[in-house]
């Protein structure tokens, strides 16, 4: 499915909570994509003007260990390597 993203992050002691975390994150990368979009002059006329990319809400999965890290971006990987495939 290549309208999501898989996103991995470690919180630092002092860290925003993470829906701060991510509205700010979501505000950087749409400015981010809007930019760019305008600089090549494709897509979507009104992404331009409004700079939405994403919804609102998101899913967060917490990994307890880091042992469960590497099997975790092995599988997103090859989830994403299998969209870009077919």
């Amino acid at each position: 499915m290549p309208d999501h993203v898989h996103f991995f992050c470690r919180a630092e002691l002092a860290a925003k909570p993470l829906p701060i975390f991510m509205q700010k994150w979501k505000q950087w990368t749409s400015k981010r994509v809007a930019r760019e979009v305008a600089a090549i002059g494709i897509g979507d006329p009104d992404l331009k003007q409004s700079g939405t990319v994403w919804q609102e809400e998101f899913f967060d999965h917490v990994l307890r260990s880091s042992g469960e890290l590497q099997p975790e971006m092995g599988i997103r990987k090859r989830e994403s390597s299998a969209c870009w495939i077919s």
